[in-house]
C-alpha cells in the first residue's frame, strides 16, 4: 500500500487532499495542529479508509512538536507522497506588524516545510511527489499582506530549486 504524508490535513484543501488520497487507498499520516478535528471531518469514510488515517498531532510554529512528527514518520518506510498544505495566514499593515508575529508565519509557512524536508527525504521511494499548496498572495500584492506572501513567495522559490536538485533521484517538486 501507498503511504503520504499531508501537512495541514484537519481543514480546507488539507481535508480534502487527505480524504482523496483515502479514497484513493493510500495510507495517509496526517499532519495537523488539531487531530480531534481530523478524526470528526474523516468519520463519514468507510471504517477501512479510517483504519488507513493516522494522525500525527503537530504544531508548525513548535520545533519540538516537528522534531517529533520527523520521528515517528521515519520509522514508518518509505512514502510516495509529501502534501505541504499548511498555512498561517497573516494580514496587517506595515505600522502594525510585530516581529514575533512574522517569526511565527514564517516558523509555519516556511521554516517548517524545510525541517519537515530535510528530516524526511531519506523515506522517499523513487519516484516520489512533494505538493505545496501557495497562495495568490505570492503573485499579487494586497495591502495589509506582505508578510504572508513573502512566506508563500519563499515557499515557491524552494519548490523550483528543490525540483531541479532532485530531479535526478526522481523526486517530483511541485
Amino acid at each position: 500500500m501507498k503511504k503520504a504524508i499531508v501537512v495541514g490535513a484537519s481543514r480546507g484543501i488539507g481535508l480534502q487532499v487527505t480524504i482523496s488520497l483515502l479514497n484513493d487507498g493510500y495510507e495517509v499520516y496526517a499532519l495537523s495542529s488539531n487531530c480531534e478535528e481530523l478524526v470528526l471531518q474523516t468519520s463519514q469514510l468507510t471504517e477501512t479508509k479510517v483504519g488507513n488515517l493516522h494522525p500525527i498531532q503537530c504544531d508548525l510554529g513548535e520545533g519540538a512538536d516537528r522534531a517529533s512528527a520527523i520521528r515517528a514518520l521515519r520509522g514508518l518506510g518509505l512514502f510516495s507522497q509529501l502534501v505541504f498544505v499548511s498555512g498561517l495566514p497573516y494580514g496587517g499593515r506595515l505600522g502594525m506588524v510585530l516581529p514575533e508575529d512574522v517569526r511565527r508565519v514564517f516558523e509555519v509557512n516556511t521554516h517548517a516545510f524545510i525541517e519537515l524536508l530535510q528530516g524526511l527525504i531519506r523515506t522517499f521511494e523513487q519516484p516520489a511527489s512533494v505538493v505545496v499548496v501557495s497562495s495568490t498572495a505570492a503573485s499579487f500584492s494586497q495591502v495589509g499582506n506582505s508578510v504572508y506572501g513573502a512566506s508563500k513567495i519563499a515557499l515557491e522559490r524552494m519548490v523550483a530549486s528543490f525540483a531541479l536538485e532532485f530531479r535526478d533521484k526522481r523526486i517530483r517538486f511541485n
